[in-house]
C-alpha cells in the first residue's frame, strides 16, 4: 500500500468517524431543547453559540424553544 492511499483512507475513516459523532451530538442537542434544558446550558455543553443549537433543533423538527415555552405557560 503506497502512502498516498493509506492517507485517503484515514481521511475517509476520519470523515466518517466525525459524521457519525456529529450526529450522535446533534442528536442530544435536539433531545435536550425539546425536553426544555436552558439553550444556555445546552450551547456552553455542545461548544456552539446558542443560535446554532436552535438551527441543529429545527434541521431535526423540535419547535423553537420559545414556541415550546409557551406551549406549556397557557
Amino acid at each position: 500500500m503506497d502512502h498516498i492511499t493509506r492517507i485517503r483512507e484515514a481521511r475517509a475513516a476520519r470523515d466518517e468517524a466525525v459524521e457519525r459523532t456529529t450526529e450522535a451530538l446533534h442528536a442530544a442537542i435536539a433531545d435536550a431543547v425539546r425536553d426544555r434544558a436552558p439553550v444556555e446550558q445546552v450551547a456552553e455543553a455542545a461548544g456552539y453559540h446558542r443560535n446554532h443549537i436552535g438551527r441543529i433543533a429545527r434541521e431535526r423538527g423540535v419547535p423553537d424553544a420559545r414556541t415550546l415555552r409557551r406551549k406549556t405557560e397557557g
